[in-house]
């Protein structure tokens, strides 16, 4: 079992430094990238410090153990800056991680100076709860960032972030374990430590290299001023005759800010109706006549366009998109519903 540990902490080590060089090389999202540059980097050289726990003379010492061990509290505040960058990239200030390091960089001091195996168990639990807390507080915010993507963008393609739901539950796994191995370090813990983290940080990079950074959405989560607007609603006659199919076919990255420009109101106001008249939000809206117009294409026996240059009239940025989107709505997929429409049709 020790050999599977030690192949499992190259691999990992190997899988840290390469995804970190590659996101550091990255142009995009700079911001982003830099700080998943550094976490990653950070992880590495947690998993390069490992190699030193297999050491003997490491082992025989309790102090030298322990206090290797504690610089693995630091990787919960990583995570967290991570998951700021991603989800609140205007918050995640020095100050911020200045004071989120703090804690553990003082413990690790005291544990230091003192060799007191009671401030490796605090700093172990700190960590424990600063990882709920956090758990639960990045559950919130993913809500509440899918909300605000849905009521300001017509497409979520590569913004949205669905996938952290199945990234946070890996990372549960992952915390459980690191909790155990504190405690009751052993080879087989230590495998299913280093594997569960590969897996974590493979779903994490592959997801990441695709992810936009949507770093002005909390701007539009501010509300704008609306005094020298007229309010009631006096766009709506405009606003369904704007939407054409010509209209959203040549618009497929449509934002609210846009359309309410091009309507003469604001975001406020344009959000105000759509959430509280017509009881949606800005995507569902949009897609709703992108889908209606699809619905005609598919029920024209002589259209002889294929689903992807559908997808694509009606404005949607992929097929995957306007499947998923179709199937929603219809519980079915656009070409089971266009033979429908033929049956009915004879």
């Amino acid at each position: 079992m020790e050999k599977l540990t030690y192949f499992a902490n190259g691999a990992a080590c190997m899988l840290f430094m390469l995804a970190s060089l590659h996101f550091r090389r990255k142009p995009q999202n700079k911001t982003f990238n830099l700080v998943l540059y550094h976490v990653l980097l950070f992880w590495a050289i947690l998993f390069w410090k490992d190699i030193l726990l297999m050491l003997p003379a490491i082992r025989q010492s309790e102090y030298a153990e322990t206090l290797l061990m504690s610089i693995d509290m630091w990787a919960v505040a990583a995570c967290a800056f991570y998951l700021m960058a991603l989800l609140r990239p205007l918050a995640l200030t020095r100050k911020f991680v200045a004071s989120n390091l703090l804690p553990y960089i003082l413990f690790t001091v005291f544990y230091i100076i003192t060799g007191n195996y009671r401030i490796f168990v605090a700093n172990t639990v700190y960590a424990i709860m600063y990882g709920i807390v956090a758990l639960f507080y990045f559950v919130r915010e993913i809500k509440r960032y899918n909300r605000l993507l849905q009521n300001n963008y017509s497409n979520l393609d590569y913004i949205n972030v669905r996938w952290l739901k199945q990234a946070l539950g890996l990372l549960v796994c992952c915390l459980v374990v690191w909790i155990y191995n504190c405690f009751f370090p052993s080879p087989p813990v230590d495998f299913a430590y280093y594997t569960t983290s590969i897996v974590l940080w493979s779903v994490i990079c592959y997801y990441s290299d695709r992810q936009e950074i949507v770093s002005e959405l909390e701007e539009v989560n501010r509300p704008e001023e609306t005094d020298n607007l007229k309010s009631n609603y006096v766009f709506v006659p405009l606003l369904q005759k704007l939407l054409t199919p010509e209209f959203l076919s040549d618009n497929p990255q449509l934002t609210v800010k846009e359309l309410a420009s091009l309507l003469g109101t604001n975001r406020t106001y344009l959000s105000e109706y759509l959430n509280n008249e017509l009881n949606t939000n800005f995507f569902d809206f949009i897609n709703s006549y992108r889908l209606q117009q699809a619905e005609v294409f598919l029920s024209d026996s002589n259209c002889r366009y294929t689903l992807e240059e559908i997808a694509e009239k009606t404005g949607f940025n992929s097929i995957s998109t306007f499947r998923r989107a179709f199937y929603k709505k219809h519980n079915c997929t656009p070409s089971q519903f266009k033979k429908l429409q033929s049956k009915s049709f004879f």
